[in-house]
């Protein structure tokens, strides 16, 4: 499993560069040093945790266990921080509780339906991270190709041009150049702009897409 592959020495532990190896193969970067430090405390009160319910040995190293507890932590911290831009994106949009909800259950449904174009290990990522056993809302982001399949299974033309001016969008509301995955609060934007925009004929296609439509473009 994923654990193993960067159990290189085959001792059911982890060193800390191979935590943060494994950490940024499953999306959890720390750019700055703040960041780091944060990660260094949540992975002390993972092994604090591990010991307390028994799942590890008092020794400080990091076992499995521990290496679950600490993504559990992080999957609840990005929870809040993905709920807050959430928040703050229907209020800057103008998007009432209930656009948001339906909203959020096409992006859900789509999110699910899309788990049979990803391969064994990254479902296998998901079950580890303890996201799909969880009750909790889960960090669930759609590639742009996952979203380009949303757009045209609703019936819209997406040709290379939009594609394209789709790929400059999400790198200007993501994460910069080379973003690669789409979370509720960034599409929710998205689908503000391509109603304003009238973004592929997508008002002329979906007439409700959203409220606020704009009128004309190709």
């Amino acid at each position: 499993d994923l654990f193993d592959q960067y159990d290189r020495q085959m001792e059911g532990t982890l060193a800390v560069g191979e935590v943060t190896s494994l950490l940024s193969t499953l999306g959890f970067t720390a750019r700055t040093h703040l960041e780091q430090q944060d990660i260094v405390q949540m992975l002390e009160d993972a092994k604090k945790k591990a010991v307390e319910n028994g799942s590890a040995a008092d020794n400080g190293e990091i076992n499995f266990w521990v290496v679950v507890q600490l993504l559990r932590a992080l999957c609840k911290r990005d929870d809040r921080l993905v709920m807050v831009r959430v928040a703050r994106a229907a209020k800057q949009l103008r998007f009432t509780p209930g656009e948001v909800a339906e909203y959020q259950e096409v992006f859900r449904s789509w999110y699910e339906s899309d788990l049979r174009f990803h391969n064994e290990e990254q479902v296998e990522e998901e079950v580890f991270m303890g996201r799909r056993a969880s009750g909790e809302e889960e960090r669930k982001t759609l590639t742009i190709a996952s979203f380009v399949r949303l757009l045209r299974s609703l019936g819209m033309k997406i040709e290379p041009h939009h594609r394209a001016r789709l790929d400059k969008k999400v790198a200007e509301l993501a994460d910069g150049p080379g973003a690669e995955r789409v979370e509720f609060a960034v599409f929710l934007r998205l689908m503000r702009w391509m109603t304003d925009t009238n973004f592929a004929n997508i008002t002329l296609v979906v007439p409700n897409a959203a409220p606020g439509a704009g009128a004309g473009e190709n």
